[in-house]
């Protein structure tokens, strides 16, 4: 693992939990996988363009986090840094498994 003291910044890490209500649909709500993580903020980059005629952004941003056996992360989850949420785009797991690099999408109908 790297210098886990440049892991700054925490982030909470979501999975989606559908409800089949009476009338047949259904609702999705967010569920903590675990307590906020400590991560290390890797990349972050922005894009605005117009969609119509308005205005929109998209900001893509990567973490890395201590990894643990089991995790099952994927693209269905999500993560919330600094009160905006991120759609996970990829998770990759270092080669000697000390870390998963999660990177996110928020913006034009993401997060």
């Amino acid at each position: 693992m790297r210098d886990p003291g440049k892991m700054k910044d925490r982030i909470l890490i979501e999975r989606a939990i559908q409800t089949k209500q009476p009338t047949g649909g259904t609702t999705t709500t967010w569920q903590p996988v675990r307590p906020k993580v400590w991560a290390r903020k890797l990349t972050e980059a922005g894009v605005e363009a117009f969609a119509g005629q308005a205005l929109v952004g998209k900001v893509d941003i990567g973490f890395a986090i201590r990894y643990w056996q089991g995790h099952g992360i994927d693209q269905q989850h999500r993560f919330e840094f600094d009160g905006r949420i991120f759609n996970i785009s990829s998770v990759v797991e270092s080669e000697r498994r000390t870390e998963l690099v999660l990177l996110g999408t928020a913006g034009v109908n993401h997060g």
